[in-house]
Parts: C-alpha cells; structure tokens; sequence
C-alpha cells in the first residue's frame, strides 16, 4: 500500500508487514514512537483519536465464497478505510496498522485537526460500509457488503494545563486502548444480536416442513444441544407459526 497524502506520521519502525493488506505490524518500537507523536500532537493543540475495528462477517464471506475471498475482503477494507483516512480535512496525520497477521482486526492513532468536530466525522465516515464483488460457492458472482465494528476514543489537552510529557501520555494511551477495547465488544456483542435476529426472522418466513427438516438434522445430531440452540429454534418455530398464520389469514380474505 503506497504511501498517502496524510500519512506524515507513519515511519519505518515495523519490520513487518501483512502480506495481504501492506499495512505494518505492532512492533517493537512502535508504541514508543507512536506516544512520542501524540506528545507533539497534544502540545500543538491537536486532538489524538485512538481507533480500534474489526472486520464484520468474515467467517460468512470464507464460508459462503471462499478462503481467497476472504482475503480479497480484508485488503478491500483496509484500502478503503485508509483512504478515508488519506483524504480527511480533519487528519493531520494518522498510522493504520494491525495487530496480528491472518486476523480481521485494524488499528490506528489518528491526529485530528484543532478546532474541528474530527471525531465524529471520522467516526461515521469509518462506519460507511465497503462493497466487493466475489464468487459463491455455486460460481456465482455476487456482490457483498463489508462493514467494521468499531472502538473510537478521543483526547485533548486542557489548554489552562501546561504541557504534557511522554510518561502521562503513556498512561493515556493505555487507556484509550483498554477503553477503545470495550467499546468495539459491546458493538460486537449488538451486531451479534443484530445478526441473531435477521436470521430468526429469514429462517421464520420459512415453512413449517421446511423448519421440521431442519429441525430434525438439529436432533440427530450425536451432541447434546446448548441451551441457547434450543432458545434459538423454540423462537424460530414461533416467528413461523405467526408468518404462516399471516399467509394463511391473507388467503381467507
């Protein structure tokens, strides 16, 4: 991935890079050099964003697609989302990074502009979602939609404190990212439950045969079902009873 026009605090301090994304690794080195950047940032009067993402529906796109789509998914969005960051005003300047190597996750330290609402803009714009086309299982070409949870924090100095030091800055940084941490899993935790939803109510405008067959894969299967499978399937077999209780009051009519 090429160098952009607001990348002016990425510096060579991972050896490493994704083979899949080009984007650097956390290294050693790196966290140092990155709170020697926010010191700088935060005198000047600079807001410091602090952002933490994960790839939405992987596990669908390699399961559905394939592993290569996968892949193609990860270096998509990461392309994407440093463009986003690329071509803000708000930027000063940022470093996008991940964590580890054959995982979904993004990370980046974002300068934010004095005396804007960069943020938010950000923030939403970091929300926006990414399409890609791919070919399904069947050889299909079909499009997909990629979306990011995402974890984001911002600080600022008080402009009646005086300036900060590399040791306070260490310690925010700290708990930006423990706080940015929390934020992206409760995100993950309601994009679950968003998911869980869609596909009770998917499954639900099914028919009660169709329901039974699958039902009955469920049952001889040689586990022993989880409570929450169970919960799943008892609100499944209600959302159909009500959908064919609506066609059929339609049909009467």
């Amino acid at each position: 991935m090429e160098r952009g026009r607001n990348r002016d605090i990425i510096f060579d301090g991972s050896p490493n890079v994704d083979a899949i994304t080009g984007l650097p690794f956390e290294a050693k080195g790196v966290r140092q050099r990155l709170i020697e950047e926010m010191v700088e940032a935060l005198n000047s009067g600079h807001g410091v964003c602090f952002l933490e993402m994960d790839l939405n529906g992987l596990k669908g796109l390699n399961d559905n697609c394939s592993y290569e789509a996968g892949n193609e998914g990860i270096k998509k969005f990461a392309e994407e989302k440093f463009r986003v960051l690329d071509e803000s005003e708000e930027v000063v300047g940022f470093y996008f990074y991940r964590p580890q190597a054959g995982g979904d996750e993004y990370k980046a330290v974002i300068i934010v502009e004095k005396g804007t609402e960069g943020k938010e803009r950000i923030e939403a714009k970091m929300r926006e979602k990414v399409e890609m086309e791919a070919k399904n299982k069947k050889g299909e070409l079909v499009t997909v939609v990629l979306s990011g949870s995402i974890g984001m924090i911002e600080v600022e100095k008080d402009g009646e404190t005086g300036a900060v030091n590399f040791r306070e800055v260490a310690i925010i940084f700290e708990k930006m990212e423990a706080e940015a941490g929390i934020l992206l899993d409760k995100e993950k935790e309601r994009e679950k439950k968003r998911a869980k939803r869609k596909t009770i109510e998917d499954v639900g405008a099914g028919t009660s045969g169709e329901i039974r067959d699958s039902l009955a894969k469920l049952f001889a299967s040689n586990r022993r079902l989880t409570e929450e499978e169970i919960r799943e399937q008892l609100q499944i077999l209600l959302a159909t009873a009500k959908a064919e209780g609506r066609r059929e009051g339609r049909q009467r009519r």
